[in-house]
């Protein structure tokens, strides 16, 4: 059994990210991945993506909160949540019921009606008087929508809920009955399927628990991890991989940037993500006449069908030299105009900065892995202890 999608599906679509939660014999389990954007209405505006966002917000000791949105909405609203909820805990001397906490952020929410906000909230918590409870918050057409999830049922929220209850409802994998190990291993292939198909989902995927004794991080799965997981799974022809060869000060290229320089050509990138990077401090390459560390950055590109991956491939260019391991298995590089290089990469153009692109394969996939970091920067890594994960 699962949420079935309502014919409002589509502002709920608005949401960027995907968070979801379902009950099971054991309590509750939790998702959410970490991208944020600023803009959800498409490749029109200047979209500017981060996978770095932290979307679990706890309330107490024994309920948490996983927003969706865009980011500056999420943030305003997580520090209202940060704000009200501990100071709620110190003055009335008692933890919040479930129901009370979805009540407060239900009257917030309507302050806030008129003001073209586009974000929502899933509560999940345990209490003494409603124990394991579920609420799923949103504003939809103006209007203030709070729902209680029925026990043996899930919530989904977000723009790739469609994608996360898809993979929840295939083959009825959701299941009451399943351990705590098995509803964390469902909630990450749901959460993988969605950054699969959706553009504003992406990043880590972390999965929490919430029972009787209070709510706990369960585990955190970078890009690379969770698509050599399930890459037999999915379409490898719809599928490239991307290299950027630059000087360790440039940062990886955005997702929004090689999403657009595609979109511009008229090929559709359902998803872009950055899967694992690392600074070679044993190989240098020169920018603007200084030595530098090299810095590579390896992205998947998910493309609407294998022939606009095929289409994107054809403008790329061999790349003559085959002396080093890396160009041996990206033969071939993505040439860019000057103009555009700039925009894409942020910085003045580097005469180092080279990007290379070929088709995915379990091969390229196995050598990605057992060659260069995973995807958790030192910022990342930090942020991801602080939730105990």
């Amino acid at each position: 059994m699962g949420c079935m999608v309502s014919k409002h599906s589509s502002n709920l679509s608005l949401k960027g990210t995907t968070a979801l939660a379902f009950f099971h014999k054991e309590g509750i389990v939790v998702a959410v991945d970490s991208r944020a954007s600023n803009e959800e209405d498409g490749l029109e505006k200047e979209l500017d993506i981060v996978d770095d966002e932290v979307k679990m917000h706890p309330i107490s000791l024994k309920i948490i909160s996983l927003l969706v949105g865009g980011r500056n909405d999420c943030r305003v609203l997580g520090f209202h949540i940060q704000k009200k909820f501990p100071y709620w805990d110190e003055y009335a001397g008692k933890e919040p019921r479930v129901s009370d906490v979805a009540e407060t952020i239900h009257k917030y929410l309507n302050g806030l009606r008129g003001e073209n906000k586009r974000f929502g909230i899933l509560v999940a918590g345990w209490d003494a008087e409603g124990h394991d409870q579920i609420y799923r918050l949103f504003i939809r057409d103006d209007v203030v929508v709070k729902q209680k999830v029925t026990s043996s049922r899930f919530g989904v929220l977000g723009s790739g809920h469609v994608y996360a209850a898809t993979s929840l409802k295939n083959e009825n994998r959701y299941n009451y009955d399943m351990s705590t190990d098995d509803g964390t291993k469902l909630a990450l292939e749901a959460l993988f399927n969605a950054t699969v198909h959706d553009r504003f989902s992406g990043g880590l995927l972390r999965v929490f628990h919430v029972d009787k004794f209070g709510w706990r991080p369960e585990t955190v799965q970078d890009p690379l991890e969770a698509y050599s997981i399930y890459y037999e799974h999915y379409e490898e022809e719809k599928t490239l991989f991307l290299v950027v060869s630059s000087p360790s000060k440039i940062p990886p290229i955005p997702a929004q940037k090689l999403i657009r320089h595609f979109w511009q050509k008229g090929i559709t990138v359902t998803a872009a993500h950055c899967v694992a990077h690392r600074v070679l401090k044993e190989q240098h390459c020169v920018a603007n006449g200084v030595l530098e560390e090299q810095r590579l950055s390896f992205h998947r590109l998910i493309f609407n069908s294998g022939v606009e991956a095929s289409n994107a491939y054809a403008l790329t260019a061999t790349h003559g030299e085959t002396d080093s391991q890396l160009v041996e298995k990206f033969p071939n590089q993505l040439l860019l105009k000057t103009a555009f290089q700039k925009k894409l990469l942020l910085k003045t153009v580097e005469p180092s900065v080279e990007l290379y692109l070929n088709r995915s394969s379990k091969d390229l996939l196995e050598f990605i892995r057992t060659q260069f970091d995973g995807y958790l920067s030192t910022e990342m890594t930090q942020m991801t202890g602080a939730l105990g994960l």
